[in-house]
């Protein structure tokens, strides 16, 4: 199938010819029509002239002929414009469509570009938060280590009332002595944001929640998956804001305002 800019040639072409057929058509029937009133002219003065009635009967079937003819010439004219007319609007359609997929794929694109932008950024505030947590985890450590030798029962062999009370006095007394024991407590913001460390498990604590390793792992994929969830939850407040932006949006796509 041609452009639309090609078809757009051939329709202004078909209809100059059109206006062209259109002038001779209006020549023809003026002429037509006055063949037809000298011949009825002629009829009703009762005219001898056979000859004469017969040349201008002759002229007036020739001129009809001929005026059919063009008004035929016209309609295939007019037909096949309509016809290119139809094929430049499907054409530019399909234009349009291959536009539009264009203009997706490069809002795709810088929605993704801004996405691994985000990660690039997360990731390096996240790789310090991760050094941080490193520090803590050494500390911990530390902490229980010390505790150990001074002969507090935290090992995980079990607890029983005694150990229990004996654990809690050596918290007491740190505390007394001036030491932070909150910073020992389960961390406010939850586990998600705090993964449990490998002295959580060897070492059965009171304040300090037992449980497994969770390692880094697979770390870029992590920040990415973590960045998605946020863009997600971004989109979706955005959805149900009550915002004139965000109506307008969704009253265009069928949704309740």
């Amino acid at each position: 199938m041609a452009d639309t800019k090609a078809l757009g040639k051939q329709i202004e072409t078909h209809r100059k010819e059109l206006e062209a057929m259109r002038a001779d058509e209006a020549e023809l029937s003026r002429l037509h029509a006055e063949k037809s009133a000298e011949l009825e002219a002629m009829r009703s003065g009762k005219s001898r002239d056979f000859a004469g009635m017969a040349a201008l009967e002759g002229q007036r079937a020739a001129l009809h002929t001929m005026l059919e003819e063009q008004r035929a010439e016209i309609a295939q004219t007019e037909a096949r414009i309509s016809d290119l007319e139809g094929q430049q609007a499907k054409q530019s359609r399909y234009d349009r469509l291959t536009a539009t997929a264009a203009a997706i794929r490069k809002a795709q694109d810088e929605q993704h570009a801004g996405i691994l932008a985000l990660v690039d950024t997360v990731k390096a505030a996240m790789g310090q938060l991760i050094e941080r947590r490193e520090d803590w985890h050494t500390l911990r450590a530390r902490f229980i280590e010390d505790a150990l030798a001074l002969g507090v029962p935290i090992h995980n062999q079990g607890w029983d009332q005694m150990k229990l009370d004996q654990a809690r006095a050596f918290m007491h007394d740190l505390e007394e002595r001036g030491a932070d024991v909150e910073a020992l407590k389960v961390n406010p913001f939850g586990e998600d944001w705090q993964q449990r460390t490998r002295v959580d498990t060897d070492y059965r604590f009171p304040f300090i929640p037992q449980g497994e390793l969770h390692p880094y792992a697979d770390f870029d994929e992590r920040i990415l998956r973590l960045v998605a969830r946020l863009y997600s939850d971004a989109v979706t407040a955005y959805l149900v804001a009550d915002a004139p932006k965000a109506r307008a949006y969704r009253e265009s796509n069928g949704g309740k305002a």
